[in-house]
């Protein structure tokens, strides 16, 4: 049997050995006026209090700096049908990620751990909401509903409505609402302003 000393445990863990005495986590066997500790015991204890590596969550693109400038100070808020992801910038440049949702009738602020940019703050956002399993809807097939039930009942001569309507499903070829992202929409945004639009022209195709 191999028996360790207090001092041995100690360099063996990489700690001061009054920390062995004061926490006396590990069983120990008295001998005569000493103690000692089983090697096997302190390697159990170190396989179950071992921290597994923190999950590595996927490469994306962050917010640039100068856009969260000019959205605010420090901060962006992108609302969704379902919630919203609030984006805060530290003073050591580091991006933080908050969701805003309601659930149970009450509303619920947290941080969205692991999160890294928009893309993966949506989607925590969706597994909060249980909406990872609905049902895909291509963009196309929203854009032709919501010109039928929300655009042509209030306006007699809709076209500019469906041209602005018609590029958006151009640029949206997919074939899930849902990989549609802040991301994108700032790059549809930037498209159409290098395409000559003026500012509030782009704004009336986001406010669709």
């Amino acid at each position: 049997m191999n028996l360790l000393t207090p001092r041995q445990v100690a360099d063996l863990m990489g700690v001061h050995v009054q920390t062995i005495y004061r926490e006396d986590l590990l069983p120990k066997v008295r001998v005569g006026r000493g103690i000692r500790y089983r090697r096997g015991d302190i390697e159990r204890y170190i396989q179950t209090h071992t921290i597994p590596p923190r999950k590595q969550p996927p490469k994306c693109v962050i917010i640039p700096s100068e856009e969260l400038k000019m959205r605010g100070k420090r901060k962006a808020y992108y609302s969704f049908g379902f919630g919203s992801v609030i984006v805060r910038k530290r003073k050591d440049g580091v991006q933080r990620y908050y969701l805003d949702y309601h659930a149970g009738g009450k509303r619920v602020r947290e941080v969205a751990n692991y999160a890294t940019c928009l893309e993966d703050a949506v989607s925590a956002l969706k597994d909060k909401m249980g909406l990872t399993d609905v049902k895909r809807v291509s963009f196309e097939s929203w854009a032709g509903r919501y010109l039928d039930s929300h655009i042509k009942p209030h306006l007699k001569k809709p076209r500019s409505e469906e041209l602005r309507l018609g590029n958006l499903k151009a640029w949206f070829k997919v074939d899930d609402l849902w990989k549609i992202t802040p991301t994108t929409i700032d790059e549809f945004r930037a498209w159409r302003l290098r395409e000559g639009n003026a500012k509030p022209t782009v704004n009336r195709y986001i406010a669709l």
